[in-house]
């Protein structure tokens, strides 16, 4: 059955290559698009159309484009949705100066306040862009998540667990990960959880037969739903020391995956656990320390890249398409959040920058 299945799409793909060559003198762009398109489509596996079929109101194949004169409206009306990559407009609108430490950890509870932490204070702080502190919650925390019902969620690396926060500024044990030590923690689109865990016994970034290096995709109680380890051959790992995560609009699974103290990498799986690109930053001359990752809602990844002071901006598929802020709008950024059209970073000495984030 999959030997004639396998036929049937050569011949599919044989027949429309003749057709392009047939064609190629009298095509116009639009008819070259439609076959780029019915190409594309014959070329993708059966699981790679499954899910481009679950992303609601996008097109299949979104086109992009650099530069150059196009009729958008009879593009879009014949191709669905076109992105632009110059179209995203990053504009500050305020700062503000949270003590004097390196921000390690920040996410917006809305566009008006977030929490942050930082390498100095023992306390996760709810805190008003005015910088006035409201909460503090004291737990020793390596990342947080606010889901779209309000609730709170820390990864809590004192105690190896999951806890949630209260609106009074208590801390409650959710579920255990022991004896794996979790750290990044994000909300999936199912409304459950992504989180990254390391065992503790073996050394940071050295693998071992004994080592575990995972995402797991849990409920709010805990219970196992999935886990990323391993490629598919099921024995090349997939993570050194995963760090930070996010789940992309379009299923995927972005993971900051750290090599050493001072370099890391992009890895982005597919939600069925199939890995689909690394990123490895732009120059290879310099250590690319990528600390935190968000998607926006055209399913592009924002990186940010401590040592150089950058904030990447990534295709869905995990390709370079520029620099999104540098050294003159940010310094050291370690951590962000992205919340409707308010991008928020948090970097060296205690600063947090709040831009309009337009698309």
């Amino acid at each position: 059955m999959l030997k004639l299945s396998l036929v049937e799409k050569k011949k599919g793909i044989l027949q429309r290559v003749r057709s392009l060559r047939e064609d190629i003198g009298t095509m116009t762009d639009i008819v070259l698009l439609k076959a780029y398109r019915d190409l594309t489509k014959l070329l993708s596996s059966e699981e790679e159309e499954e899910e481009e079929e679950d992303k609601e109101g996008s097109s299949i194949f979104p086109l992009r484009y650099e530069a150059g004169n196009i009729n958008r409206a009879m593009l879009e009306a014949n191709m669905g949705d076109l992105f632009n990559s110059e179209q995203i407009n990053v504009t500050m609108r305020e700062s503000f100066q949270w003590g004097k430490a390196l921000i390690i950890l920040l996410e917006a509870i809305n566009e008006d306040k977030c929490l942050l932490g930082n390498t100095k204070s023992p306390f996760l702080e709810q805190v008003y862009k005015s910088d006035k502190t409201q909460m503090q919650f004291r737990v020793d925390a390596g990342d947080v998540c606010v889901t779209d019902i309000k609730e709170t969620y820390v990864t809590d690396l004192e105690n190896h667990s999951i806890s949630r926060l209260s609106s009074l500024g208590s801390v409650f044990t959710a579920f255990s990960t022991d004896p794996l030590e979790p750290w990044g923690i994000c909300q999936t689109i199912d409304g459950n959880l992504l989180i990254t865990l390391r065992d503790t016994k073996s050394k940071e970034y050295e693998l071992n037969s004994r080592s575990r290096r995972l995402v797991r995709h849990v409920t709010l109680t805990g219970d196992v739903i999935r886990e990323y380890e391993y490629r598919e051959d099921g024995q090349t790992r997939l993570f050194a020391w995963p760090g930070r995560v996010t789940q992309n609009g379009n299923k995927d699974i972005c993971v900051i995956n750290m090599m050493s103290d001072t370099y890391g990498e992009l890895v982005i799986v597919s939600f069925s656990g199939s890995l689909k690109a690394i990123y490895y930053g732009q120059d290879p001359r310099e250590e690319f320390n990528v600390t935190d990752v968000v998607c926006d809602s055209h399913f592009n990844i924002l990186l940010c890249e401590a040592k150089n002071s950058k904030i990447h901006l990534l295709s869905p598929k995990g390709k370079f398409m520029r620099y999104l802020l540098t050294e003159n709008q940010v310094n050291h950024p370690f951590a962000m959040s992205l919340k409707k059209t308010t991008l928020w970073i948090g970097g060296d000495k205690g600063f947090v920058k709040v831009f309009r984030y337009e698309t």
